[in-house]
């Protein structure tokens, strides 16, 4: 597997509910940040979780517009526009996340939303992703969904 599809094998498998193809691909000791709220995940199970709330929150019903995708053998910079409408997950997301909802989260499900997003990640020498800076404009994320 090449470094510049490393990232791309993890999103897809996680928006395709394939849990154990994206354990494969990240170390035991992964650490994900979101980086507008600073809230951490350490660790395989804990990493899977929030990227399962993400996933469950936003039922994505297009292929993500990748507009940048590079990496090397220690780091990779995966950025795409995110689209599609608000799932039913978001009510178990905004329960379990910092991020700030101006409305009732379960009054979102079903709107359409637009954002962009970068993951900005580095690889160990087993070549798992060992630690996931993820940039959402989470504010133009809230102001997309119609």
């Amino acid at each position: 597997m090449s470094d510049v599809t490393l990232f791309w094998s993890l999103y897809d498998a996680a928006l395709n509910g394939d849990f154990d193809a994206a354990a494969e691909l990240i170390d035991d000791a992964c650490e994900y940040v979101m980086m507008p709220t600073m809230e951490v995940s350490r660790g395989k199970p804990a990493v899977l979780k929030a990227m399962g709330r993400g996933a469950g929150a936003f039922d994505r019903t297009r292929p993500p517009t990748i507009t940048f995708d590079v990496a090397t053998s220690e780091w990779g910079v995966f950025e795409f526009v995110n689209e599609g409408t608000v799932a039913t997950g978001i009510v178990d997301f905004a329960v379990n996340s910092d991020w700030q909802f101006s409305v009732e989260p379960s009054s979102l499900v079903g709107h359409s939303y637009r954002a962009p997003v970068c993951m900005v990640y580095q690889i160990n020498v087993q070549r798992k992703i060992y630690r996931i800076h993820e940039y959402t404009d989470v504010a133009s994320l809230m102001k997309s969904i119609r």
